[in-house]
């Protein structure tokens, strides 16, 4: 008898076990996913604020290094790399900071973006926000420039470029940088294939930011969706400033705002299933031990 209630506890502690295992992962990484959403409006403060303490000869420096850059990338002709074939790649850009600092600052508006920019595509830091794809223009802008800034579909916490499908003919895209902000349009986007790297090749005249993903959205994603934007400049008699505070006030896409919506119920349920889940078991398995006693 003793035995099979021996039996009994195990089994239920087992069963347990796996109850709670099963409803903490899809907690972890929907908890992550509200906890970073609420923190990266104070995160991107912070970056504006700290750029701004930059001195004038610091930021003379991080010129002279950024028009090297980009002059070796129109020199050399090498070409992107895909970030997204496995091959954790990593690029020298020769730029304090580069491996652990974000280097700008992008934001979508209408899907709800707000991601650092760090430099190279590594598996690192597209795991931290998004990437620039070395081989393309650093995003500062410039006639006869194309920059590409890569993002995963989501991931375990953040959102990141999931709905960049959403964007459409004339949305705008804010690139800040310390002190400096960059406007972009969108113009269209493309399915391609991982290696039609012509397709991101810069346009004479021209001042283009792509954003690049996987496509589709649910592995295996085989393709890359690119969103292309053109530079745009505001009438002078409004200013950038006043110009940004309208792009930022634009509406959250409904679909975007439904599915960040479904994360935050998801996170609460989730929260409360796992809390009464934990304390049942604790309670009923307090009274088995005491039925043991007795």
């Amino acid at each position: 008898m003793n035995k099979i209630k021996l039996e009994k506890k195990h089994w239920f502690l087992i069963g347990r076990l796996l109850m709670i295992v099963g409803i903490l992962i899809p907690l972890y990484a929907f908890l992550s996913i509200t906890i970073n959403d609420l923190k990266k409006a104070n995160e991107y403060e912070e970056y504006i604020e700290k750029e701004a303490k930059l001195s004038h000869e610091e930021k003379q420096r991080l010129e002279k290094k950024i028009k090297r850059y980009n002059k070796s990338v129109k020199d050399l002709d090498a070409g992107a790399v895909d970030p997204f074939t496995g091959n954790d790649f990593k690029a020298r850009y020769n730029i304090e900071g580069e491996d652990k600092e974000a280097f700008s600052y992008i934001r979508i508006p209408k899907i709800d973006v707000t991601l650092p920019v760090y430099l190279g595509a590594s598996y690192k830091h597209l795991a931290m926000g998004a990437a620039h794809v070395d081989g393309t223009n650093l995003p500062v802008g410039g006639k006869g420039t194309r920059s590409v800034i890569a993002g995963h579909r989501g991931f375990y916490k953040d959102t990141m470029f999931l709905n960049l499908h959403e964007l459409e003919k004339g949305d705008e895209i804010i690139i800040r940088r310390g002190t400096e902000t960059l406007i972009y349009k969108v113009t269209d986007s493309e399915v391609i294939n991982p290696y039609d790297w012509d397709k991101l090749d810069p346009i004479e005249k021209e001042d283009i930011l792509t954003l690049l993903t996987c496509d589709p959205i649910r592995p295996p994603s085989p393709y890359r969706l690119i969103v292309n934007a053109k530079r745009y400049e505001p009438p002078k008699k409004e200013g950038i400033e006043n110009e940004v505070v309208k792009i930022e006030s634009t509406p959250v896409k409904r679909e975007v705002k439904t599915v960040n919506t479904w994360i935050y119920v998801g996170t609460v349920l989730l929260s409360i299933l796992f809390l009464y889940v934990l304390v049942s078991t604790v309670v009923k398995y307090g009274k088995m031990k005491r039925k043991e006693e007795e």
